[in-house]
């Protein structure tokens, strides 16, 4: 099966204003089946997403102990290290406009991104396609976070449902370290029920959820490690409804 990634796409991870409906308002048409957390397991050779995030975050070394890395100008530090290095009192925040900046130029131009970016592309296209069994649409470029020991919680509580996406979308969350309790992400089981407890998971698994209607959240990582994941979302492509433009 084709994946296709039409320009609309990209907006699906940011319909806050690309979207006229509220995210509580939008039926949800996925199998039932597939509201029920699964954890999915892959071949790490095959799809070396470690390698490719030490490349791009220039750290060789096990990404766990990534705080190790001695902190540097904003400008010279990829943006999701800086990011976390923020969250864990390390470093001083840059304006928004520079960030922005820094964001572009190291999505440019990072060998070890492009890498990750690519190796993502088939992950989905050999991974999450067969496992869906249909045509889909995925965020096109997916979120790369770094915890370091000590940050705040990155993620406070809430329901993607809150920021206007789509009722029928799904969550994928792939950690590149080992992760469990405080170190992880929380998550309830159904929508409401209010159970929450952590993901726990070993590299070479990936979390799929139903985090559109899920309350999840991260919080403060109290553990001597950092957690490196990355985290996207799908929704079948017969199941997408474009967004209306703004006038």
């Amino acid at each position: 099966r084709e994946i296709r990634t039409p320009q609309c796409v990209r907006r699906v991870a940011s319909m806050v204003k690309g979207s006229e409906v509220d995210g509580w308002q939008t039926p949800c048409l996925l199998d039932a089946s597939l509201l029920v957390h699964h954890v999915l397991r892959y071949d790490t050779a095959k799809f070396d997403f470690r390698s490719a995030v030490q490349a791009a975050l220039g750290w060789p070394h096990e990404l766990s102990r990534l705080h190790e890395k001695p902190v540097e100008a904003a400008s010279s530090t990829p943006p999701s290290l800086h990011r976390g290095q923020i969250q864990a009192r390390m470093s001083g925040s840059a304006g928004r406009d520079e960030a922005k900046q820094q964001k572009s130029a190291w999505l440019q131009h990072n060998d070890g991104y492009k890498q990750l970016l690519a190796t993502f592309r088939e992950f989905v296209r050999e991974v999450i396609l067969p496992h869906l069994g249909c045509d889909v649409l995925f965020q096109a470029v997916p979120v790369l976070r770094c915890v370091l020991p000590g940050s705040v919680a990155p993620c406070q509580p809430h329901v993607d449902a809150d920021y206007f996406h789509d009722a029928s979308e799904l969550n994928f969350w792939l950690p590149l370290t080992a992760v469990a309790g405080a170190n992880s992400l929380y998550s309830e089981s159904a929508p409401g029920l209010g159970d929450y407890a952590p993901f726990d998971l070993a590299y070479g698994e990936c979390m799929r959820f139903y985090g559109n209607r899920c309350r999840h959240y991260t919080t403060a990582n109290d553990a001597e490690t950092t957690r490196v994941s990355f985290d996207f979302r799908v929704i079948p492509q017969r199941l997408f409804s474009p967004p209306s433009e703004v006038v």
